[in-house]
């Protein structure tokens, strides 16, 4: 919680930040209220997550509604797709990997530290 993860792919499409967009990223906050935000670039999405030992669900609340172009839209799509099918993460050192039900990763972020 409380860190930065860049998003370095989705469901196995490496994902990269364009000139002139927010880097692809979700942040996790600590808490009581379990609050987190994420975005490939265009509109931002928030909303509550649970977690649990290893277990991990996300809860997306609001999503702005800014034009998204391609490739991003699909990119987007592909982030609510992964939030809602996440059930578990994995953490090895820097990385962060969201799992399926199965344990079949849909995600790996990088945590960036900001200066």
């Amino acid at each position: 919680t409380d860190t930065y993860w860049r998003i370095d792919s989705l469901i196995g499409d490496d994902v990269r930040a364009q000139a002139n967009r927010r880097e692809p990223h979700l942040v996790l906050y600590g808490g009581a209220e379990r609050r987190f935000r994420a975005t490939v670039g265009c509109n931002r999405i928030v909303g509550r997550y649970e977690v649990a030992d290893d277990a991990l669900t996300f809860e997306p609340g609001a999503l702005t509604r800014m034009a998204c172009p391609p490739p991003r839209d699909a990119l987007e799509r592909k982030l609510l797709d992964v939030l809602s099918r996440t059930r578990a993460a994995r953490q090895e050192g820097q990385t962060l990997d969201l799992l399926d039900a199965e344990g079949t990763p849909l995600a790996r972020l990088a945590a960036v530290y900001l200066r």
